[in-house]
């Protein structure tokens, strides 16, 4: 049995802590990518993803739970794609209202009444275009620490792999 005495750190080991170990370089910011990919990733994948869940409304309501989970998610992933959580916010913003639009639009299609509570169902882009404010916001500032702390890989010593 060993006693506890001062750690002794290999030759050539690592004394970065493993949580800095284990980061990674962000995504790309949005402002770097081409104008299409922009708006592919802003405006049309939330809406064709809003129009699934305006299906899912009619059909589960578990499905339609995790769908907006899920597109919860991809609020806050949107938002760590800016450098501040101001224009994370917008970037939300917009991509919420697509995002209410596509529910809006594809429940007015489907025949079947919802099986999940929706009231005001026209007022989903609004709602949307909130929640997307805050998500996308949340995910701008999560950058935005990630960035003053120098928790990419390229920021760290040498030996600070794996």
């Amino acid at each position: 049995m060993q006693t506890p005495g001062p750690s002794r750190v290999p030759p050539g080991a690592s004394t970065v802590p493993y949580r800095c170990r284990i980061a990674a370089d962000p995504p790309p910011l949005l402002s770097s990518l081409p104008g299409p990919t922009r708006v592919t990733l802003v405006v049309v994948v939330p809406l064709l993803f809003g129009a699934v869940c305006g299906f899912l409304v009619s059909e589960t309501s578990a499905g339609w739970w995790i769908a907006n989970a899920i597109a919860a998610l991809g609020g806050v992933a949107g938002g760590y794609e800016h450098e501040t959580a101001h224009s994370g916010g917008i970037r939300g913003a917009i991509a919420g209202i697509a995002f209410g639009t596509g529910i809006v639009v594809a429940d007015a299609v489907t025949a079947a009444p919802p099986v999940v509570d929706t009231p005001l169902m026209i007022l989903f882009p609004l709602i949307a275009a909130l929640g997307g404010l805050a998500l996308g916001s949340v995910g701008g500032r999560l950058r935005a620490e990630h960035e003053s702390r120098g928790l990419s890989p390229s920021n760290l010593p040498p030996d600070a792999g794996p």
